[in-house]
């Protein structure tokens, strides 16, 4: 019998559309980092009411239906969105993702655009239509936010304290100190006790992984919050976090 578990493949990390055009109150406009291609512009952004923060709770909405893609308004999503699509094939691949956030100061190998892609994408291809570009974008503006709101020193990195603490309000609550601690280690590879933005989140889309993954087998367990694997099923569950 297979004991592999099928994913819920329509979770992915769903942001208010205000994250596309405001930033936290609390923090500095001058320290945040543009997530748009460069040569596209903007415009003026308005003021946050509040602070906006990414939420693994968000894991289960469902991304727009297709049919609204059909002919989007023009927007500066939209803008965007045609510039990172450089064969204009109407989807964006991992690749063409990979150089825009480059060009943005965000520089991931392609194995962690592909999980970027994969968390928000329920279709599989590997591209991420219109709708899911947006949920891109939003996701990582909102995790641009915490980072800096969390950055307590403003040294741009955060330290394994306020790791946790960013964690914890982003809906990792269940994950405690030791297991922070590993998962920094993992993702500072040149042992500085701190993450920069692209090295955090790279460790968020591991860990929104690691959950997907855990919830596929809980869900079938007969004790919650916990599961027992085979070597077959670990090795499964560990591929689905890369």
């Amino acid at each position: 019998k297979d004991s592999t578990p099928r994913e819920n493949l329509t979770a992915h990390h769903r942001v208010p559309r205000a994250a596309f055009r405001a930033r936290p109150a609390a923090v500095p406009a001058s320290r945040s980092r543009a997530l748009e291609p460069r040569g596209v512009s903007r415009g003026p952004s308005r003021p946050s009411r509040g602070r906006v923060f990414p939420s693994a709770s968000n894991l289960s909405r469902s991304p727009p239906s297709r049919t609204t893609m059909a002919h989007p308004a023009p927007s500066v999503e939209w803008e965007h969105f045609l510039a990172t699509d450089v064969d204009r094939n109407g989807e964006v691949s991992a690749v063409e993702l990979q150089n825009m956030l480059a060009a943005a100061g965000l520089v991931f190998s392609l194995q962690t655009v592909m999980k970027l892609i994969t968390l928000h994408s329920p279709r599989d291809r590997g591209t991420l239509d219109f709708a899911e570009f947006q949920n891109v974008q939003g996701f990582l503006r909102n995790i641009q936010a915490s980072f800096q709101y969390f950055d307590a020193s403003r040294n741009g990195r955060l330290s394994k304290s306020e790791v946790l603490r960013a964690l914890h309000h982003a809906g990792f609550g269940h994950v405690d100190e030791g297991a922070v601690k590993s998962a920094c280690q993992a993702f500072d590879p040149d042992r500085t006790n701190g993450l920069s933005l692209d090295q955090y989140i790279a460790m968020t889309l591991f860990l929104l992984a690691a959950k997907r993954a855990f919830d596929a087998f809980a869900a079938s367990s007969a004790t919650p919050g916990r599961i027992t694997l085979d070597f077959n099923q670990f090795v499964y569950a560990a591929s689905k976090t890369r």
